[in-house]
């Protein structure tokens, strides 16, 4: 599992690319960035990236991004969503359950995974919490999962709280 230091480096990074890629009429800014750490059973670790209104972007935005190394995991079938974790409807907008029901739904994934680290720039809301996270945690006893969340509040002009930059 990534170091808090490491964690945050890659967040501080996806952010850097988000913005440099998205166009400012979009406010990028404004929007989630958020990271799965996944640690599989063997040792070997995966990330995903997630923003939250990665449906708003072009493919010259997604292509530049994932050329940065950010590919944003990409939508679950409402089909798959409407059994997992939709979070009230929000599963496909919010990035924590957007990044939970892509690798639920990705075939070898879940059976395969020792622990999941969640990263993410905005603090987890109490709906993705009770509704996502938690529900995951209950379906997947074996899992452990964390978050690290930096406390960003674009709302209010507060920046990520990050301790390394």
């Amino acid at each position: 599992m990534l170091s808090e230091k490491d964690s945050e480096e890659l967040i501080f990074n996806f952010r850097k690319s988000l913005n440099k890629h998205i166009s400012s009429k979009k406010n990028p800014d404004a929007r989630n960035a958020c990271i799965m750490n996944i640690t599989r059973n063997d040792g070997k670790e995966l990330l995903f990236f997630a923003y939250s209104s990665a449906a708003g972007l072009s493919q010259k935005e997604l292509s530049a991004i994932a050329a940065d190394g950010f590919e944003l995991v990409p939508d679950v079938s409402l089909e798959h969503l409407r059994s997992l974790y939709a979070c009230r409807g929000m599963g496909q907008w919010h990035t924590e359950p957007r990044l939970i029901n892509f690798m639920n739904c990705s075939p070898g994934y879940i059976e395969n995974v020792a622990n999941v680290l969640i990263i993410s720039e905005i603090d987890c809301c109490a709906t993705c919490l009770k509704y996502t996270i938690e529900v995951f945690r209950a379906a997947n006893g074996a899992i452990d999962v964390y978050t690290d969340e930096y406390g960003k509040v674009p709302s209010r002009g507060i920046s990520p709280n990050f301790k390394f930059h």
